[in-house]
């Protein structure tokens, strides 16, 4: 299941954050950030990146972000309060509070 978190237009630059719950219920988030901002750290306008928690540990990040949030099903949570430009920063801080670790990637 693949929604997405946001689309953000600004003078600085286009950004973009989805999520996907795959079959097997890993946790997969898919940005791209497009634009003057993006290029002047990285030399490039255009940045991808993802983020991945295998099954087991989605599963127990979610009942981590349940205990935070109410008890709601995993999508209802980050569409509800994790849809801005903040929202890898503050999920990447609660997984490492907490143990886990996302598995990355990036292209510029």
């Amino acid at each position: 299941m693949k929604f997405k978190l946001y689309e953000i237009h600004n003078k600085k630059g286009d950004y973009y954050l989805d999520a996907e719950i795959d079959e097997k219920g890993g946790l997969m988030l898919m940005g791209q950030d497009i634009g003057k901002s993006v290029a002047s750290v990285w030399g490039d306008s255009d940045l991808e990146y993802n983020y991945y928690l295998n099954p087991e540990e989605t599963a127990k990040f979610t009942k981590i972000l349940q205990e935070k949030h109410g008890d709601l099903p995993l999508k209802d949570i980050l569409t509800t309060h994790y849809c801005d430009l903040g929202a890898c920063e503050a999920l990447r801080k609660i997984a490492e509070e907490h143990g886990f670790e996302f598995g990355f990637c990036s292209y510029v």
